[in-house]
């Protein structure tokens, strides 16, 4: 979260508020919360934990200072109380005592990079879409899946996403992003006739328009997604279509879930190797074991012994990840055994049980 994006957003409620449209004000602020919270903090956790003081952490945690400075001064007429209190715990010596003593900001107070913005925006509609395919196909999260297509007829488009590749893919869990222009490779594409946009024109020719329509190929289909108009004849006369009048379907090819939105088209290959499913499973202890940790109040640096009871395929599964349990978790001792238990990890009953290591 950038504070280009919230100088943007200063504008967009200074402009509100001063046309008297409180109902326009609000929502650009929520949006901005929405996206601090769940993008840039969260993509950030580790920069603000790690061990090391260096560059990274301090540019860091300067842009979250700079950033929730400026929100709380943007908010302040909205949530004074709030506000006033987080402005007190970030204010340094020579700042007003109280946000409401600040000068309201206006547009122009941080440096404005759109095509940073235009960029970040088009990552997040990548990643919108793709989770959004998760859900509908119950593909859990904590699963990693081979790889997520990126398709679009406009170049353009592809070359705002390319360079963060590695954020789209450690955002959704996949190992590789691939990148291409013809969705035909992901998805048998048909035409369907739009009857809101066709009807009131077409009349009792509709019928013969809805027949040609679905009888279309891949040019026709290619220059309604390029949005340019198409021709067909109807009763010897020629019309027209719009590429509104036209509804492109996909049908996906076996192995991928696809959605799409406008121009661009997202595929999440949904089939499983044997090295993705183990790796799913240590993902799905890892955060078992994350949550008994905070049930037993222990600080985020304790390290623990952990022991885990469980069957041949978890065993496996901790094996090959033995290491990334370990790390992720901070266990310094790690004992896997044969038994169960009551905890199920992705159909697999296991025990999980882990104590601190004392004085560490």
């Amino acid at each position: 979260m950038d504070p280009s994006t919230l100088d943007r957003v200063t504008g967009e409620v200074v402009a509100a508020m001063d046309a008297y449209d409180l109902q326009q004000a609000v929502p650009p602020l929520v949006q901005f919360i929405d996206d601090l919270t769940n993008w840039y903090i969260r993509r950030s956790r580790r920069r603000f934990w790690k061990s090391e003081d260096d560059a990274d952490k301090t540019r860091a945690y300067e842009t979250l200072h700079t950033v929730l400075l400026r929100l709380c001064q943007i908010a302040a007429p909205f949530v004074p109380f709030l506000s006033d209190e987080i402005y007190r715990n970030l204010r340094t010596g020579g700042m007003p005592a109280s946000v409401h003593l600040c000068d309201y900001p206006l547009p122009g107070g941080l440096p404005r990079d759109e095509s940073l913005e235009a960029q970040m925006a088009t990552v997040q509609k990548v990643v919108g879409l793709a989770r959004q395919l998760r859900a509908d196909f119950n593909l859990k999260v904590r699963q990693p899946l081979a790889a997520l297509h990126v398709v679009c007829r406009d170049n353009a488009v592809l070359e705002l996403v390319r360079p963060l590749a590695d954020i789209v893919a450690d955002e959704l869990n996949v190992k590789e992003v691939r990148f291409g222009r013809d969705e035909s490779a992901l998805a048998e594409l048909s035409a369907k006739a739009n009857y809101k946009t066709l009807g009131p024109r077409l009349g009792g020719r509709m019928k013969m328009a809805v027949a040609r329509i679905a009888a279309f190929g891949p040019e026709p289909i290619a220059r309604v997604l390029d949005g340019q108009p198409v021709d067909i004849e109807l009763d010897g006369h020629p019309v027209t279509l719009a590429p509104d009048d036209v509804l492109v379907q996909r049908t996906p090819k076996a192995g991928l879930a696809v959605a799409s939105s406008g121009p661009l088209v997202v595929a999440l290959e949904t089939d499983l190797s044997p090295a993705l499913v183990q790796e799913g499973h240590a993902r799905e202890l890892i955060n078992r074991i994350q949550n008994l940790r905070k049930t037993r109040d222990l600080d985020v640096a304790d390290r623990i012994t952990l022991s885990i009871r469980a069957g041949d395929e978890l065993l496996a599964a901790i094996e090959a990840h033995r290491d990334a349990i370990a790390a992720e978790t901070l266990a310094a001792e790690l004992i896997a055994s044969a038994g169960g238990g009551d905890i199920d990890i992705n159909g697999h009953a296991c025990s999980i049980d882990l104590q601190a290591v004392p004085g560490r």
